[in-house]
């Protein structure tokens, strides 16, 4: 059997409402969620057992022995009492603790692909993994509301998309521990200024955001640091994504189309 290449694209927040608190701290939120058709790659060999190489420019930060590809296989082990029969090299393309759901897409696509055959529900055990797996296991744009578990399909046009991060971490537990001190502004992004305060560069690429041509909407993903762009077009998107990457040389800026499609195996 030939290796298998999966894509686990990046998650864009185009809304992220915070709706309340439950009593055991977690905050609630209601959030418009798209997925991008670029990201983490994950190549499958069939081998005798489990193990994981990581390549791509981000692969020196995260930890090789304990990643969100491994939780997976660990907890597909654990509910199927089956191996996983596979050695994997993890291409980390997107930055970590960036707001894109990196490391929960590459679960995601690992626990989608494992049980193709199976067919065990998964979202049951999802939340075990971290509040973005229901979303990410269902790899489509959705509402999500609640902590996460409640995932409701939603309908969006294909949309050119440009994505850019200040390489700088912006943790969601220190995003979420920054709110008592912000007042959350009706807006597109609850956490925006609680993010800020972590990450200052965020208001400075917004700023640049705004001020491109042909743009329609920007904003924050998820707790940041990264930030988006939609265009009218994909010409308007190229554009701006040259004219950021000779002003801005030492961030990330990644290009692709914003869809309603689904993270799942290239052809080829």
């Amino acid at each position: 059997m030939n290796p298998i290449t999966l894509t686990a694209p990046a998650k864009v927040n185009l809304t992220l409402h915070i709706t309340g608190k439950r009593a055991d701290g977690y905050h609630e939120l209601d959030s418009l969620i798209a997925f991008t058709d670029c990201g983490d790659r994950l190549t499958l060999t069939p081998s005798d057992s489990f193990s994981i190489v990581l390549t791509g420019p981000f692969a020196q930060k995260i930890d090789p022995t304990d990643n969100s590809v491994i939780a997976a296989a660990g907890l597909w082990t654990r509910i199927t009492g089956r191996s996983v029969p596979y050695a994997v090299t993890l291409e980390k393309n997107l930055p970590v603790a960036a707001g894109i759901g990196g490391g929960s897409m590459d679960a995601a696509v690992f626990l989608n692909f494992l049980n193709q055959d199976a067919d065990i529900p998964l979202l049951p055990h999802a939340l075990e993994l971290g509040a973005e797996m229901p979303v990410c296991l269902y790899g489509k744009a959705a509402h999500v509301r609640g902590i996460g578990e409640d995932v409701r399909p939603a309908t969006l046009p294909p949309t050119s998309i440009l994505l850019i991060n200040p390489l700088q971490p912006c943790p969601t537990g220190q995003v979420f521990q920054n709110l008592a001190g912000f007042p959350m502004h009706e807006g597109v992004n609850h956490l925006l200024q609680a993010a800020i305060a972590v990450v200052p560069k965020i208001s400075d690429i917004l700023t640049d955001l705004k001020n491109l041509t042909g743009v329609t909407k920007v904003g924050m993903s998820g707790s940041g640091a990264t930030c988006y762009a939609l265009f009218e077009t994909n010409d308007a998107r190229d554009k701006a994504c040259t004219y950021l990457k000779q002003k801005r040389p030492h961030d990330w800026v990644m290009t692709g189309t914003l869809s309603p499609g689904a993270q799942g195996q290239e052809k080829g």
